[in-house]
């Protein structure tokens, strides 16, 4: 057999394995595992790339989705899930912020579509059977914004002179926290209550005795339970952590607080009776304390934890948190909590460009 043929076999085996490897990495990253209990969002803000990694419920990786948006979501506007969609804020390059478009992630069949708001640099965002609701601010005005999922019309609502930092929806009503500074640099607070049907203002309401930088909220049938991270202090006219749980009585508008025992706090989810409130300065990336409230009893219990809590999800007797580093999955016995897994998912941290973990949801 001459050289030439030789060299031709051995080419052409080479290229038929080579093949065969391009087919099985195909088949084991891009074809879609519906049987997935977390998604984990890595992002970075150096391009428009991002990763969403989901695991089984052995906290294996069995699919990874690369994604052509960059920021894409953080600990000031987490992922969001509706029926079978997780939503997310995509905000584009570094500092530019350039994307204007909501994602929707299908968790039946790993699609995803975009739904173009027309706003850039958005602060938050929320999900209703009909709507997006977002909001982002442009030389100190706010601009929220209802996106209709049907037929892709945009409505918008221009608040003045106000920083909207959080957005939450209820009973086609649309609550808006917001701050700005006042002329004696003071900080003042308020809450705008929103007709969904056509974003006019139905009440505003006074918050600065209660504080600014709400970043969690939760409804029951009579009630809007609420964080307020931080407050102004007039005496020492600054700015200071806060450690109020807020309630609003739904149909009154009535607000009374109830100090917890820590500073900070952040999400609030609700289940069984009870209000789960984590602590966590979202600038500082510093927080590793959780509130459990009764809302029956009204009491009140503190639990320290051995992370940081920059995100939790409860479901069922479960708690998933991380830390920007790990999950961790905690079972839930009363005020118990113990650690069933602790799964590394920052696994792109020796990418070339600086990925993180940005948040991250269940199925």
């Amino acid at each position: 057999m001459s050289n030439k043929i030789i060299i031709k076999n051995k080419l052409l085996a080479i290229t038929l394995i080579l093949l065969v490897i391009l087919v099985f990495y195909h088949f084991k990253t891009d074809r879609f595992n519906s049987n997935f209990v977390v998604g984990v969002i890595q992002t970075t803000s150096q391009d428009n790339e991002s990763t969403i990694s989901l695991y089984d419920n052995n906290y294996s990786e069995v699919n990874s989705i690369n994604l052509e948006y960059g920021s894409m979501s953080s600990y000031f506007d987490l992922p969001q899930i509706h029926e079978n969609s997780m939503f997310v804020i995509p905000k584009g390059i570094g500092n530019i912020k350039e994307l204007t478009v909501v994602l929707e992630f299908n968790l039946v069949n790993g699609k995803h579509i975009t739904h173009n708001i027309e706003q850039s640099n958005m602060n938050s965002f929320c999900v209703d059977n009909d709507f997006i609701y977002t909001v982002n601010t442009l030389n100190s005005n706010s601009i929220i914004s209802r996106y209709n999922r049907t037929n892709q019309n945009l409505t918008t609502l221009t608040i003045k002179n106000m920083f909207i930092g959080k957005l939450a929806v209820n009973d086609e009503k649309l609550y808006a926290f917001g701050f700005r500074n006042t002329p004696d640099n003071g900080i003042e607070s308020k809450l705008f209550i929103i007709n969904t049907n056509d974003l006019s203002i139905i009440k505003n309401i006074k918050m600065s005795r209660f504080g600014h930088d709400q970043l969690g909220a939760v409804f029951d049938n009579t009630s809007m339970y609420f964080t307020n991270s931080m407050k102004y202090n007039k005496t020492s006219e600054k700015e200071v952590p806060s450690n109020l749980l807020s309630i609003l009585n739904l149909k009154t508008y009535a607000i009374n607080s109830i100090p917890l025992k820590e500073i900070y706090p952040f999400q609030i989810i609700q289940t069984q009776g009870n209000l789960y409130i984590s602590h966590f300065n979202v600038v500082q990336g510093i927080g590793n304390k959780l509130t459990i409230y009764d809302k029956k009893s009204k009491s009140h219990k503190l639990v320290t934890f051995n992370h940081n809590l920059a995100q939790i999800i409860i479901s069922g007797n479960k708690m998933f948190s991380t830390d920007g580093k790990y999950l961790y999955v905690y079972g839930i016995e009363g005020s118990n909590f113990s650690l069933s897994k602790r799964v590394d998912i920052y696994n792109k941290k020796a990418n070339s460009l600086h990925y993180y973990v940005s948040g991250f949801f269940l199925k």
